[in-house]
């Protein structure tokens, strides 16, 4: 029986094998004078090929060749080229295993090298377990020991060897790490963990279950029950500190395994694995319980004040009709006054014969009534008070806010709301902060001189909610709305950077040096512009004394090569959607990049996993695309989606198919590949998602989110994020360039206003960070 493995065959190929494609073996293995020299030493053509592929074998991949071993073809046929012999003189050698030994041993000692001895195993085990401290993936730790052996000049074992010493170390550094996660728990806070594994009689399934299946449409019941689950996460008294005390890789993989698993496979782990997965699980339930409870509270705000500019402009509507039969009797007053001008008849008793006083009288009174309100709809927005009220009092309750400013008006407002909601007060005391109050709002909290009541709390929540967004105030235990230095490098850490002079970013860190280097830019380019400006030279651009005149942009498609195109569209054949995504998968193996969640192994069942991302990729979902596979089951399905496809390897397997493509010689023919452009799709809501979706002024009143690309000047779209429709696309840009994962090197990047202007201001106010060791340029188009 096999034993146990980390490394995948292709791997190991990858990791021990020397390389096949013929570009990097004439870089790798290209011989220069003195290897010559040395391989000229053997008198026969056999000894000589044999001993050149020895030394480079030493030299890449580094270990000794295997007696069984047959180098790759274009190996020996460029090693035969620069030897004058032929490929089939390695067959003689071959069959001499001592010689095979003493060539070994020579080239050894040649390239300064040693063989592996047992005493380098311990070596390779603390290097092993410092990498296995941070990833579980068996090929990032055999690579670590295979470079400190390189280092070192030893040659490599066997990747048996290897193998063996990771798999130890990983299991070592997973213990150790569960080890540290749990250390200290009381016996307490262990039966607490227990008993979330318990099915309760009043909750109907287990409270891990009770607690995953939280709501998430904006309402103040959902509220509740999301503030009912944080206090009793909060009661199982688990540290967030704890998650704190191991590595954030190894913490991010037992974060994801807590996710996933059931309370049926935690009971099946040992002690203190359970334990430790069900620490890391109450500290991100908490996080997301967190964010979820001040998520609702945004949208519920947000749904009001949209209810309200309804109701505003239902009844300015009603208004309107209202407006019309009183306009109507002041026409006819104004008739009879311009022909009592001429008439001896007193007008009044006109007016009151045709009109009648009384009329008139109320006709005033309506339009004093119709226009007396405020045009900026608050009175339509305070109407709506209790529906604040329901969910006010236990959400400030539930949370603590702080903020960058100590004296910030806006939490002494809701320590005063929290103190008159705890004492089931109404009334608010003698001096409020009001500092803090928009013109708009103080006209309306502040009346006659007095302090409206539910105005008040009304604005206090309105302008807790903006400083929220703004980063201003943040929430203790929240990812989402935590303080921005959070988001920065410790100082510390930064000053030694500066001290090393290990700044990872592509501009001088001496502002007075890259001042100086844009004012040169700068000059030149100016000058290379007025140049051509004189001789005409700019393209599509007149510039001369009458001003500056640019051409408008010209379809450049000809009419042909649209019918062309219509051509060879008819040529393509008609395909299955699951042969191309095979066929797909075989050309970039993307699907290794669906790593198992603690493994990090690739998947082993194919046709699952292509049904599960045809699954995600058609809204089918697993239950439907169960029922329209053959032998494929739902059971299956789920557990191929639960362990292998996440955010995170939907986002790797992209960057291997944006690879694949970059590298096609056709698709040269639109771009050098290091220019890019991102835009947003707006994508309307319904059904059950209409809750939790944002509405944008430019797309309409109906509700939606947007899926935010970045494409290639080659046409691949090499990162995708699904944002909120009124979120600002500023720091999605950003994102975009920093967090994917191909190889692609961008140097210029466009975008329209929503993502420049504000982009170029943050960038100035040193809210966003430059692009690190790449430099890229930004545009505003296209």
């Amino acid at each position: 029986m096999a034993g146990k493995t980390i490394l995948t065959p292709g791997q190991r190929a990858a990791l021990f094998d020397p390389p096949t494609d013929p570009s990097t073996i004439e870089r790798v293995y290209t011989l220069g004078s003195a290897e010559l020299a040395e391989i000229f030493r053997r008198r026969r053509p056999a000894n000589r090929i044999g001993f050149a592929v020895q030394l480079c074998y030493l030299r890449e991949p580094g270990r000794a060749l295997r007696a069984d071993e047959a180098p790759p073809l274009p190996m020996l046929a460029l090693l035969a080229e620069q030897l004058t012999c032929t490929v089939s003189d390695f067959d003689l050698y071959a069959d001499r295993s001592p010689t095979l030994r003493e060539h070994r041993a020579q080239a050894e000692a040649w390239l300064g090298m040693r063989p592996f001895v047992v005493s380098d195993r311990r070596a390779l085990f603390e290097i092993a377990v410092d990498v296995a401290a941070s990833t579980d993936r068996g090929e990032a730790i055999v690579a670590a020991m295979m470079r400190a052996m390189r280092d070192n000049n030893v040659t490599l074992p066997a990747s048996d060897t290897f193998e063996r010493i990771a798999l130890v170390a990983r299991a070592r550094a997973r213990k150790s790490a569960y080890s540290g996660i749990t250390h200290g728990l009381s016996g307490d806070q262990k039966d607490n963990l227990a008993q979330l594994l318990i099915a309760g009689p009043v909750l109907g399934r287990t409270t891990l279950a009770w607690l995953r299946e939280y709501p998430e449409a904006p309402s103040a019941g959902n509220l509740a029950a999301v503030i009912a689950r944080l206090e009793i996460t909060r009661g199982l008294a688990i540290e967030p500190e704890r998650a704190r005390t191991i590595h954030a890789n190894r913490y991010a993989v037992m974060a994801r395994e807590a996710a996933i698993m059931s309370a049926q496979h935690l009971s099946r782990l040992d002690e203190i694995r359970r334990t430790a997965t069900l620490c890391a699980f109450t500290i991100e339930i908490e996080v997301a319980l967190t964010d979820a409870a001040v998520f609702m509270m945004e949208k519920m705000i947000g749904s009001l004040f949209r209810r309200a500019a309804r109701s505003r402009s239902d009844r300015l509507v009603e208004e309107a009709g209202r407006l019309k039969e009183i306009g109507k009797i002041y026409a006819a007053l104004g008739r009879l006054l311009i022909e009592g001008r001429w008439n001896p008849e007193d007008p009044r008793d006109a007016i009151d014969r045709e009109i009648g006083w009384t009329n008139i009288e109320r006709s005033v009174r309506e339009t004093e009534l119709l226009t007396g309100g405020s045009e900026d709809g608050l009175e339509d927005v305070l109407e709506r008070y209790p529906s604040v009220r329901r969910f006010a009092p236990s959400f400030l309750a539930a949370f603590t806010f702080r903020a960058a400013k100590s004296n910030e008006p806006v939490l002494a407002a809701l320590a005063i709301l929290n103190d008159m909601y705890a004492a089931n007060r109404r009334a608010l005391p003698p001096n409020v902060p009001l500092g803090f109050l928009r013109v708009r709002w103080r006209k309306l909290v502040l009346q006659d001189g007095t302090v409206e009541r539910r105005a008040y709390e009304l604005a206090v929540i309105v302008h807790l909610r903006e400083r929220l967004a703004s980063g201003a105030i943040w929430v203790e235990g929240s990812r989402a709305y935590r303080t921005l230095s959070d988001y920065l490098l410790p100082k510390s850490a930064f000053e030694t950077m500066l001290l090393e002079q290990n700044v990872p970013v592509a501009v001088d860190t001496s502002f007075a040096a890259w001042l100086a280097d844009r004012r040169q830019r700068l000059g030149a380019r100016m000058a290379e512009v007025n140049r051509k400006a004189l001789k005409g030279q700019l393209p599509d651009v007149i510039l001369d004394a009458g001003g500056l005149k640019i051409s408008p942009l010209r379809n450049t498609v000809p009419e042909e090569a649209e019918e062309l195109k219509a051509q060879l569209y008819g040529l393509l054949p008609r395909i299955r959607i699951t042969d191309l995504l095979s066929e797909a998968a075989v050309w970039t193996a993307f699907a290794n990049r669906f790593a198992h969640v603690r493994s990090g192994e690739p998947p082993q069942d194919g046709p699952a996993l292509m049904a599960a991302i045809l699954a995600d990729a058609t809204n089918l979902g697993l239950g439907r695309m169960a029922e329209s596979s053959q032998g494929l089951t739902h059971a299956r399905l789920i557990w191929t989606a639960q362990w292998h496809i996440r955010d995170e390897t939907y986002a790797a397997a992209l960057a291997a198919i944006v690879d694949y493509h970059h590298v096609l010689p056709h698709s040269a023919i639109w771009g050098p590949g290091t220019g890019s452009s991102s835009d947003g799709q707006f994508y309307r809501a319904g059904a059950k998602g209409e809750g939790r979706a944002d509405y944008n002024a430019k797309y309409g009143s109906e509700s939606g989110v947007l899926f935010y690309t970045h494409v290639s000047d080659r046409y691949a779209p090499f990162y995708n994020k699904v944002i909120a429709a009124n979120a600002g696309e500023a720091a999605h840009v950003i994102d975009g360039l920093l967090n994917h994962e191909s190889q692609l090197e961008i140097k210029e990047h466009a975008t329209d206003t929503a993502g420049a202007v504000v982009m170029w201001t943050a960038w100035r106010r040193g809210r966003l960070p430059v692009l690190p060791s790449r430099s890229c340029h930004f545009r505003e188009g296209g």
